[in-house]
């Protein structure tokens, strides 16, 4: 088919094509990235790797680029380019690719045979790589053979190695209890990022002289930064978009594409692609809130009527309950839900079901609070007795408890303790970050219970190692709290912020979070401290430069560095001045030669609109006290 405005604007083809051209490759540095991983599976001789990223972003030219660089005297090669078949038809294709023959025959024959092939081959030197292009939509029954011939192998390695290239959700599969045999198989992961706006404008410059361009036909900045936002630099978006470009140059009798040209096709109703709804979905928001009003309403009027008489028993009976709550200490109250609204402006976000517990210095309470579907909920609240910290090595001007985001490291039970600590302790992370930061470098804030023989507050003294509450109490917090690092913030007075606020907050932080992951994962040392502030602290507070220094050191020794953040909760520091949020996560930490988990705490401090990571701390129960000295 002729392409109209190839003569008009002197192209040899089509600079913008669709379909996964090799010649058209562009070597963009998360592509670079991703092939340098999948030379290090090889080399390492792993047995599956994953490839992944959201559509359009390069997968199909990739994993053909990435066969084309094979060494064709050292590995037989096999491309399934959509695997939608059964277990069979899978066999023979790979068989196919091979040059296997083959017979009408089982499908236990069809693997011993193709078994058998790999051992062979692996005997004259010759490995065998299989990749699977589309992997998102393997069905669970080729995941599970894939598994089964991923253990093809010698008693030293793996003589077949497969590469999986798939869209994002195939991660979903992957995290499911059932694929744990298969997921746990995969050595080497990456995901394929989009084009920066640089990039974009080299993408295109690229292509165009691939495509015979002269030099007379070109994009202004104006037109790549507006194809760059509108794409958000997804490589086959900036294709469809270039390509409408050139047809109205053509039409238009132009050679430049300007921004006027780009927002003639972003702005036209036929360009699809860039329309996230169309006047069908328009026409759908339009008639689906009135009724859903109107489906709800009468969810409500058939519920009343059938279940008055049980909707009255269960408030009856949950009034009988109430009544009879009775604690051995004064007053521990019990509260109804906290709206999100009007929740502490500490808590910005947690997990559903974690535990906050806050210590408000003015009511002398210790306040229980718990992530629920629709907010925090305000369990209850135990009154306290606040002392001071406990040093053996700094003295402090003023020892009083200090304000602050904690985390609870350890319990320590009471036959580990001297009875003055009661039924027994939590020990906080003092001193953190923030503490370092303001001189207080030593010393122990716990809380914990009182003499058995003494009341709550009849001996203050007791107390010395922090925040005193009663047994009773201690008991109820610790049938409930059961992991190590949940926060405990102490205030002078709880204050409250809208949720509009705190989801803006949340937003950012899990964005800066994101990108700070993003740059350690690429080994870019400068890229990484770009997060960091000049005044940063780390876990061994040390400063910034020593830890660029190591920083640059470990970058030199990876191939590649995988993270994973799972269960971020983020906090407001109580302290006044900046804004000052306090992350914590469980940190899965993998390279090509080491791996680590940990609770991670991360300070981030905001000036201006920028977030910047002012320390850190890492929590575990390892670093714990010597407690027989108290």
């Amino acid at each position: 088919m002729e392409i109209p405005y190839l003569n008009y604007l002197g192209l040899s083809e089509k600079p913008f094509g669709l379909t996964p051209d090799t010649d058209f490759y562009f070597d963009s540095e998360t592509h670079k990235e991703a092939l340098e991983h999948l030379k290090f599976f090889l080399g390492q001789r792993e047995g599956i790797a994953l490839i992944y990223g959201e559509v359009g972003s390069g997968k199909t030219i990739l994993s053909r680029m990435f066969l084309n660089s094979l060494d064709k005297a050292v590995y037989n090669t096999a491309l399934i380019l959509n695997p939608i078949m059964d277990e069979e038809e899978f066999i023979k294709e790979i068989m196919g690719e091979l040059g296997i023959s083959w017979e009408n025959s089982s499908k236990k024959s069809l693997l011993d045979n193709l078994s058998s092939f790999f051992i062979e081959e692996h005997k004259k030197g010759r490995d065998t790589i299989l990749v699977i292009d589309e992997s998102q939509v393997l069905s669970r029954k080729l995941l599970e053979l894939i598994r089964i011939i991923s253990n093809i192998e010698t008693e030293k390695e793996k003589i077949l190695h497969i590469v999986l290239f798939a869209q994002t959700e195939f991660m979903d599969t992957l995290h499911k209890p059932d694929m744990k045999n298969l997921s746990q198989r995969i050595t080497v992961v990456y995901k394929l990022k989009h084009f920066s706006q640089k990039e974009t404008r080299a993408y295109i410059t690229f292509r165009l002289y691939k495509a015979g361009s002269k030099s007379s036909l070109h994009f202004s900045d104006g037109a790549v930064s507006l194809i760059y936002k509108a794409s958000q630099g997804c490589p086959r978006l900036i294709n469809m978009i270039c390509d409408r470009c050139m047809l109205v140059l053509y039409s238009q009798s132009e050679n430049i594409v300007s921004d006027k040209t780009v927002k003639s096709v972003i702005n036209d109703e036929s360009v699809i692609f860039l329309k996230r709804t169309g006047s069908g979905a328009r026409l759908s928001r339009k008639y689906l809130i009135p009724l859903g009003i109107i489906v709800f309403l009468l969810l409500c009027l058939v519920f009343s009527f059938f279940y008055t008489d049980a909707i009255h028993k269960w408030m009856d009976y949950s009034r009988k309950k109430a009544s009879q709550i009775k604690t051995t200490e004064t007053p521990i109250t019990t509260s109804s839900k906290t709206s999100q609204s009007s929740c502490p402006s500490y808590i910005i976000s947690a997990e559903s079901g974690e535990y906050v517990l806050i210590c408000e210095k003015d009511t002398r309470t210790v306040q229980l609070y718990k992530k629920g579907d629709s907010g925090f909920d305000l369990l209850k609240s135990f009154p306290c007795v606040i002392g001071k910290i406990h040093s053996y090595n700094q003295h402090y001007e003023d020892p009083s408890i200090p304000e602050g985001v904690f985390f609870l490291t350890k319990f320590i039970a009471i036959d580990g303790l001297r009875p003055v600590y009661g039924y027994g302790a939590y020990v906080l992370n003092f001193p953190n970050l923030l503490n370092f930061k303001e001189g207080k470098k030593d010393g122990w804030i716990w809380l914990h219970g009182h003499s058995k023989d003494k009341g709550l507050r009849s001996n203050p003294e007791n107390t010395k190692l922090g925040i005193a509450i009663g047994n009773d109490s201690m008991k109820e917090i610790h049938a409930i709290i059961g992991q190590m690092g949940t926060p405990f913030v102490i205030v002078r007075k709880i204050d409250y912020i809208e949720n509009t606020v705190r989801e803006n907050i949340k937003r950012e932080v899990l964005s800066f979070l994101a990108s700070w992951k993003q740059s350690w994962e690429s080994t870019n040392t400068e890229r990484l401290l770009a997060h960091y502030s000049n005044g940063f602290i780390g876990n061994q507070r040390e400063g910034l430069d020593v830890f660029k220094q190591i920083k640059e050191k470990v970058n030199k020794t990876k191939r590649f560095i995988r993270i994973d953040i799972e269960k971020p909760c983020i906090f407001l520091s109580p302290v006044s001045g900046e804004t000052v949020a306090v992350v914590r996560f469980r940190q899965k930490y993998s390279s090509d030669n080491f791996s680590d988990e940990s609770i991670k705490v991360l300070y981030l401090q905001k000036k201006g609109t920028e977030w910047k990571i002012i320390g850190e701390d890492t929590l575990s129960s390892s670093d714990t006290l010597k407690f027989e000295q108290f």
